[in-house]
């Protein structure tokens, strides 16, 4: 069963600044825990093509899949969706958008995530992760962009 996790955070910042962070995947590392490593494998246009290695601190354990994300600039949108990877399927969508000279950032990602042989209860565990692991990603955005607007 697919499961849906939405996020959104504030950014006191441009919207074409913090597009530029977001699109920067590689350097998500320097500044998120939970990413152990983003690397392009293809990038062609608005279309790149990343290999991500993520941490699960609470179980000991690293997720790993290459994704391909379509950035539509006109409309300041990520649409992402995994290729292959330890999901048992994941995409989704970032929408930047602009509110009072700020930017407002939304994530929602469809995943299915499935541990042979653990119930339910894991599974609320996982989305509980999920959550949180999407909301940190946005918070080392916001927290990224917002110093860099006090250092310029």
């Amino acid at each position: 069963m697919m499961t849906t996790v939405q996020n959104k955070v504030i950014i006191d910042a441009p919207i074409s600044s913090v597009w530029d962070i977001a699109r920067n995947a590689e350097a998500f590392p320097e500044f998120m825990k939970d990413v152990e490593s983003v690397e392009v494998m293809t990038r062609n246009n608005d279309t790149v093509l990343t290999k991500w290695v993520g941490r699960v601190p609470t179980f000991g354990i690293k997720v790993k899949w290459t994704q391909e994300d379509v950035w539509k600039e006109s409309d300041y949108i990520c649409i992402f969706k995994q290729i292959e990877g330890d999901y048992d399927s994941m995409d989704g969508v970032w929408k930047f958008s602009e509110l009072d000279g700020k930017t407002v950032f939304e994530s929602t990602l469809n995943y299915e995530y499935h541990i042979p042989g653990l119930g339910a209860i894991v599974n609320k565990v996982i989305e509980k992760l999920a959550r949180d692991n999407m909301q940190s990603i946005l918070e080392g955005i916001k927290l990224k962009s917002e110093s860099l607007k006090i250092n310029t």
